[in-house]
């Protein structure tokens, strides 16, 4: 296989895994109901802790992630999870 070959065989790889793990991962199991926003931990099991405290980097990196990604995929499913995560 020819090196633009191997990128696109990678790009679509990663592209799967971010769009059919990642992300639904992070918008089923982290979006804080109460409180709006994302919550501040998931335990080892993906349990929700919604008492934990948010914090500012972790606030500022589900944000990037939803905003690339809806830039990069334009997929419009995720805005409503980036702007969720800015309250």
């Amino acid at each position: 296989m020819s090196e633009w070959g191997v990128l696109l065989t990678l790009r679509s790889e990663l592209e799967k895994e971010l769009t059919q793990g990642i992300l639904p991962y992070w918008m089923t199991r982290a979006v804080d109901d109460v409180r709006g926003g994302f919550v501040g931990l998931l335990d080892a099991d993906g349990r929700a802790d919604p008492q934990v405290p948010k914090g500012a980097i972790l606030k500022a990196r589900i944000l990037w992630t939803f905003e690339a990604s809806q830039r990069a995929l334009a997929l419009r499913e995720y805005v409503g999870s980036a702007v969720g995560s800015r309250c």
